[in-house]
Order: structure tokens, then C-alpha cells, then sequence
């Protein structure tokens, strides 16, 4: 059930949903008129059917609302960090080993992080910031696997290879699909 709310109804905004509301009342009051001119009692159930209805539809566009609502401001969090951690100078010095193995460690958990989220402007913006860039190219060089051989095993090291490759193809897809080569 929460997979086809998060899947379908939370795309819908809150203005449909009032239309969605006021054609369910039109329709109840529609078939009301009709049981009263035909002389049914039946039009209290369909009054009750109405309300729960309602209730039901606020309900889920209560929920809907709310998880979009998390969904942005962890979006946004994740934003902050990125480039709290992307823009931070320190961050790029190459000359203490140890410091690569921390940021090299550190850049795969967030951009982990970031794809779990599965936001694809963050992800392109973690992709297309210049940081990213510098990094991935100096991870395809030998001189960056000399540098870490010590702090990762092969394994690893072909493991962040692997997602520098998909950083780099994510940024090549961004750039041809907008024309930015």
C-alpha cells in the first residue's frame, strides 16, 4: 500500500486532490437527489460513504505531503553537505597520503549517500561540480593508485575506480544530453 501511495499518489498535488474531493461531492450529492426523488433511504449510506471517502483521500494526501516534504528537506541536507564537503579546500591537498585515503573514503560514502537518495539533480550536481571532476581524474591516474595502494586493498581500490567510472559517465551523459561538451 505504501509502495503504490509513494509510487502514484504523492506525485498528485494538493490542488488535485481538491478536485478530486469536490467531483466525489458533486457525484454524492448527484446520486442523493436521485435516491430522494425516488423515494430510497438509501442516500445516508451513500453520505457515509462520501465522509469516510473524504477522510480516507485527506488522509493520504496528508501522508503524500509529508513524505515529499521529508524527501525535500533531506534533499536539501544532503545538498548542504555536498558542497560543505565539495568546496572545502583542505579537502584537495594531495600531499599527505592519509589525507586521500580520509577524502577518498569520505567522497564514495556521500556520493553513496546521494545516489541512495535517488535525486537525479543531485546527483548530476555532485557529478558536474569541479571538485568531483578533479578528483575522478586523478583517480584514473597511476599516481592515485600508487598513493593509496597502502591504505586499500585491490579490491577496494577497483571498487572506487569502478564509481569513479560511473561519476564520469554520469557526467559525460549530463554534458551530451544538454550539449555542454
Amino acid at each position: 500500500m505504501e509502495a503504490f501511495i509513494k509510487k502514484h499518489l504523492s506525485k498528485i498535488q494538493a490542488k488535485h486532490w481538491i478536485w478530486i474531493v469536490v467531483i466525489i461531492a458533486i457525484a454524492t450529492l448527484i446520486i442523493c437527489f436521485i435516491c430522494d426523488i425516488i423515494g430510497s433511504d438509501n442516500w445516508m449510506g451513500v453520505e457515509a460513504i462520501f465522509t469516510i471517502t473524504t477522510f480516507i483521500i485527506s488522509a493520504i494526501v496528508f501522508l503524500g505531503q509529508r513524505k515529499e516534504l521529508i524527501y525535500q528537506n533531506t534533499t536539501q541536507e544532503l545538498r548542504n553537505e555536498m558542497y560543505v564537503f565539495l568546496n572545502s579546500k583542505e579537502n584537495f591537498d594531495n600531499t599527505y597520503h592519509v589525507k586521500i585515503f580520509m577524502f577518498t573514503n569520505n567522497f564514495f560514502k556521500l556520493y553513496k549517500k546521494i545516489k541512495k537518495h535517488n535525486n537525479e539533480s543531485l546527483i548530476n550536481e555532485f557529478a558536474l561540480h569541479q571538485s568531483t571532476r578533479d578528483l575522478i581524474g586523478y583517480i584514473a591516474t597511476e599516481t592515485f593508485t600508487q598513493d593509496i595502494k597502502e591504505y586499500f586493498t585491490e579490491d577496494k581500490i577497483k571498487e572506487i575506480k569502478n564509481l569513479a567510472r560511473e561519476i564520469a559517465k554520469l557526467y559525460i551523459t549530463y554534458c551530451s544530453n544538454y550539449s555542454i561538451l
